[in-house]
């Protein structure tokens, strides 16, 4: 757990991890930059360091809690997806929301399960921990594991662990590697939309407005959505939870036809809305940004999107 200086430091050992392919989950709890910047306060702007921290190309889940219950289920599941596919997992919050205090019911963990994902029980010859497959998942064993010895380096390596430099196997490995990341935008839920309030199921907003956002933005931007009902608006809240893989088809689908698109964000550069021009080509039509450090409001919300 850590915020985004702390999260700086630790790249090299997230790069680590990718190359290891070893299980490890960071809790990178968002306050303003760039440096110390405003240690005491909050935003949204660590989203590309999440996407991109570590040299060279290896696969990495990026998600966001937008709440509480939101950030309980959530951080199960990274370390269900952290040991299923065997990759580093960025649950990105902010200060903002790590500071909250919320009463919340007894059941909030009910229903939450442990996935440990593929492991070896025993194996016949040198085992590999690297094994190429078709989703890029190679069973792996935990210590002490009989048969299962093997070497983990930080250099480009073999099935079996050992350092090489050749180029079929150099070129395989990182295939194989890499081929996690379709495996795992497959598996990855839908945004979630909400309308007056409640949570609707996914579908086409054809002719909307959109409210598109991550995060801490979540509570107000709802807050915001019954202010504007309240004064004949209606809006749509489509809220990303896991980034990155981004879900570009499903998020396609479901934003194309809307009338209006208002990015929300806690960022100066509107990384989000960056991230969607990117895998989808759609841009947003109209920008929330706020840098203050201070948590956006409802009533904030529902003032710009009148102004639009």
């Amino acid at each position: 757990s850590t915020s985004g200086g702390g999260f700086s430091l630790m790249a090299e050992a997230l790069g680590l991890s990718g190359m290891l392919e070893v299980p490890v989950v960071v809790l990178e709890a968002q306050r303003p930059g760039p440096s110390t910047g405003l240690p005491t306060r909050s935003a949204q702007a660590d989203l590309r360091l999440a996407m991109h921290a570590g040299q060279g190309d290896f696969p990495r889940l990026v998600l966001a809690p937008g709440d509480h219950r939101e950030c309980v289920h959530l951080s199960a599941e990274a370390f269900n997806y952290a040991e299923r596919f065997q990759i580093p997992v960025i649950l990105l919050t902010d200060k903002y929301l790590a500071d909250a205090f919320k009463s919340e019911e007894l059941d909030i963990a009910d229903g939450i399960e442990i996935e440990r994902g593929q492991l070896v029980e025993s194996t016949q010859g040198e085992y590999k921990r690297y094994l190429d497959t078709k989703d890029g998942v190679s069973p792996r064993a935990v210590p002490g594991t009989k048969g299962c010895a093997h070497t983990s380096t930080s250099y480009e390596h073999n099935e079996f662990g050992k350092a090489t430099e050749k180029i079929e196997e150099v070129v395989g490995i990182a295939e194989k590697r890499w081929r996690k990341m379709k495996s795992l935008e497959e598996s990855l839920p839908d945004p979630k939309l909400y309308e007056n309030g409640v949570e609707i199921p996914a579908r086409s907003l054809d002719g909307e407005t959109v409210l598109f956002l991550w995060g801490g933005t979540k509570g107000p931007a709802l807050e915001a959505q019954r202010l504007l009902k309240a004064q004949s608006l209606n809006t749509i809240i489509v809220q990303m939870q896991y980034i990155y893989p981004f879900k570009a088809e499903s998020v396609k689908k479901i934003l194309a036809p809307a009338k209006t698109i208002i990015a929300v964000e806690g960022n100066i550069s509107g990384q989000l809305e960056g991230v969607l021009r990117q895998f989808t080509g759609i841009s947003a039509h109209h920008f929330i940004r706020d840098y203050t450090g201070r948590p956006m409001t409802g009533e904030g919300i529902a003032d710009e999107v009148h102004k639009v």
